[in-house]
């Protein structure tokens, strides 16, 4: 599975990796999927930066809160992580300060972290609000996921949080449908997903929910539409783990990346 091993190879090449998701579209189902995969060798660490609802006995092995306690270099696991249970709401969980998955990483803890950086109340697509999202400097790969069960629907909140913004960025009127051009201005305008993402970070686009893609899109040719700074996307179905086709950009020999170039387009 290339997220799988995307995340590994960093975790090998740092000693420690974090991952912040971001977007609408099945953020929580990617964390606990992924988490499930990756705790087979490694330790995974759940957790927020803004909120999310509480993990169950099935999602993670042990719930922690404000202090994580030490454990082996070669525990393996999942474990959430978060501030305190939430005030109105002991379904949902507040999460912790960036600046706590940070040290995290500079003090080269022997584990992977699965951030949950922003909210999209269940809807496929969002924009961000001036404090979204909530991602750690020392992140260093960022998904970004998109609901394809979205597109050629209305433009509406019943498929968007945060309509208003998503109408500024995009220009989209409240007559239209959501199309790939839409997608493509809401990755790329500056205050949209691309937003206080790290300069370091590795950044994937992963588009969730093929099965409910109601309309047509060619996703070659929209990820050639897309930004140099994405890497790759990952066409998927996180909820069944599985990844229909990626699509990466190809290094040329002096080790710049060739935007658009597509290397990999394989069914799994």
């Amino acid at each position: 599975m290339f997220l799988v091993d995307l995340i590994k190879s960093k975790f090998y090449e740092n000693g420690t990796c974090m991952v912040s998701i971001i977007g609408g579209g099945g953020k929580t189902t990617t964390i606990y999927r992924l988490g499930k995969l990756l705790s087979v060798n490694h330790m995974v660490l759940v957790t927020s930066t803004t909120a999310m609802f509480r993990p169950g006995p099935d999602q993670v092995d042990e719930i922690y809160f404000n202090e994580l306690p030490d454990f082996k270099p070669d525990a393996k696991g999942v474990m959430g992580f978060f501030s305190h249970v939430h005030k109105e709401n002991d379904q949902k969980v507040k999460g912790v300060e960036p600046c706590v998955l940070d040290a995290f990483i500079l003090d080269k803890r022997p584990m992977i972290i699965l951030n949950e950086a922003d909210g999209a109340k269940h809807r496929p697509i969002k924009a961000h609000s001036v404090r979204e999202p909530v991602i750690p400097e020392k992140s260093d790969i960022v998904i970004v996921v998109l609901g394809l069960d979205g597109l050629g629907k209305p433009v509406s909140e019943e498929w968007i949080h945060r309509i208003g913004e998503f109408r500024r960025i995009t220009g989209a009127g409240s007559n239209e449908n959501i199309d790939s051009d839409h997608l493509i201005s809401l990755i790329s305008h500056p205050d949209g997903l691309s937003k206080d993402i790290p300069d370091q970070a590795e950044v994937i686009l992963l588009l969730n929910k093929l099965s409910l893609l109601e309309v047509d899109m060619d996703f070659k040719k929209f990820f050639e539409a897309l930004p140099s700074w994405i890497s790759a996307i990952v066409v998927a179905e996180m909820e069944e783990n599985k990844e229909m086709m990626v699509i990466r950009r190809e290094n040329d020999c002096s080790g710049d990346t060739c935007s658009g170039t597509l290397i990999t387009n394989e069914e799994k």
